[in-house]
């Protein structure tokens, strides 16, 4: 059995999304922060995407051209303690002086999901040379081993053809333990 050639070179695009990631992240932390992508599968079961045995946090949105020939969803997961680090990494530069509510935490952390989502669908435009249009970023809140099971017209569908998952890591220059995440594209 033959499996369709992959829509975007990993080896080429993960490094370029982890570039423009660690940017947007060092804006909204005011930390020196790199991304590392540890490793890439393509053409996974879209059951077996999530493996979580603890409460996750996921940020996603719809991206597609605008002549509907190429259309897919990314989300960014992150497990609850990375959530946590990510979230106080972004209050401490906005030194409110109070603690934080839940919506504000809330709020920052569909902000962060939300900028490293744009930084991965622009990387895949350029790539791609084309223009992406992206939806409204979704908050999820989750534990189980499939997030991205068949839902409403719009969102993950196991009909889709190509689904790639890569797992980073957010490197604190602080000597701190990298905040770990996954990126999900389904094409």
């Amino acid at each position: 059995m033959r499996t369709a050639r992959p829509l975007l070179n990993f080896k080429i695009l993960g490094p370029r999304m982890a570039r423009t990631m660690a940017a947007a992240l060092k804006k909204l932390t005011g930390e020196n922060i790199k991304v590392v992508f540890d490793s890439v599968h393509t053409h996974i079961r879209h059951t077996a995407l999530v493996d979580c045995r603890q409460k996750c946090f996921a940020c996603h949105t719809n991206f597609g051209k605008s002549d509907g020939s190429l259309q897919g969803v990314a989300a960014v997961i992150l497990p609850l303690p990375s959530t946590r680090t990510l979230i106080e990494l972004m209050l401490r530069r906005l030194h409110c002086g109070h603690p934080a509510s839940c919506e504000m935490k809330l709020s920052t952390f569909k902000e962060a999901g939300n900028i490293l989502l744009a930084a991965c669908v622009t990387e895949m435009a350029r790539t791609l040379k084309t223009r992406l249009r992206t939806g409204v970023p979704k908050f999820a809140c989750f534990r189980t081993a499939e997030f991205a099971k068949p839902t409403r017209a719009g969102e993950v569908s196991h009909t889709q053809n190509s689904v790639s998952l890569g797992q980073f890591r957010i490197i604190r220059p602080t000597g701190a333990p990298p905040i770990a995440a996954r990126l999900i594209l389904v094409f």
